[in-house]
């Protein structure tokens, strides 16, 4: 699939996504334009990605997020007005906090998210009735521990 979400061209838009999975992208996963409108509004929460080698591509500046990883998460992508305190004057900025998946792991994204089950990052063990795992081996299958 070249792209998951095209945003309308010349248009300002409203996205919002979280706890999704995108995989096997060849082009930007999202496109979107008119980064310097105020009514830009873009934003995603844990959205993990295998095979997507372009998260955003912004029409308008050629500018490209890419991925750290061929498996990675984005913990934040954001793009529209922010406030850096209650009284500031708004300024676009766009924010974009991503890592591979063995470093994403080690982030807490609250309980029953995807990264709260070590299954999804493929872990190998035992399981246990919580649903949780004892590892019999590391999952590089060195036998080391």
């Amino acid at each position: 699939m070249p792209t998951a979400v095209a945003l309308e061209p010349g248009k300002a838009d409203e996205l919002w996504i979280k706890d999704a999975r995108l995989e096997e992208i060849s082009g930007p996963a999202f496109v979107f334009g008119v980064e310097n409108n105020p009514r830009n509004e873009v934003n995603m929460e844990r959205v993990s990605r295998r095979g997507v080698p372009v998260f955003v591509a912004l029409r308008d500046s050629g500018k490209h997020f890419t991925a750290p990883a061929a498996s990675y998460l984005v913990k934040t992508f954001s793009h529209g007005l922010h406030y850096s305190d209650i009284g500031a004057v708004p300024r676009i900025r766009t924010l974009f906090d991503a890592a591979p998946l063995a470093v994403a792991a080690l982030w807490k994204a609250g309980t029953g998210s995807m990264m709260n089950d070590v299954r999804f990052l493929g872990g190998h063990g035992t399981p246990k009735p919580d649903g949780s795992l004892v590892f019999l081996r590391p999952a590089n299958g060195s036998g080391k521990r």
